[in-house]
């Protein structure tokens, strides 16, 4: 799962994904840093101003941790990598010029 701001994957570091409590969007750590301006922060989806003070600092989405190592853990259990890749193959006719192999991978 991923940062729809920056596109980088969660993880337990830098990445944390943190709740924006008041209107319930998740971003990653790095991205509420740089969003909070003067101890506010404009939700860049619904634009739901947030007061934030040293005290109430968006918190880790928890909810969002544990499923992550769920679908983790499920996956190495029945030896499924991290990018489904199915039995037949990709044509280049598939992957438009902008896209990645990846990419078709991850919607399949």
């Amino acid at each position: 799962m991923e940062c729809e701001l920056c596109f980088e994957e969660f993880n337990r570091c830098e990445r944390l994904p943190k709740v924006l409590q008041k209107c319930g969007h998740t971003f990653c750590e790095t991205c509420v840093s740089q969003l909070v301006k003067q101890n506010e922060l404009s939700c860049p989806y619904c634009r739901y101003k947030i007061s934030i003070g040293k005290e109430e600092y968006p918190p880790n989405n928890f909810a969002l941790l544990h499923a992550m190592d769920n679908i983790r853990d499920e996956r190495e259990g029945k030896g499924i990598s991290k990018y489904y890749k199915p039995n037949y193959q990709v044509s280049q006719s598939m992957i438009s010029s902008n896209s990645k192999k990846r990419d078709i991978y991850e919607y399949i």
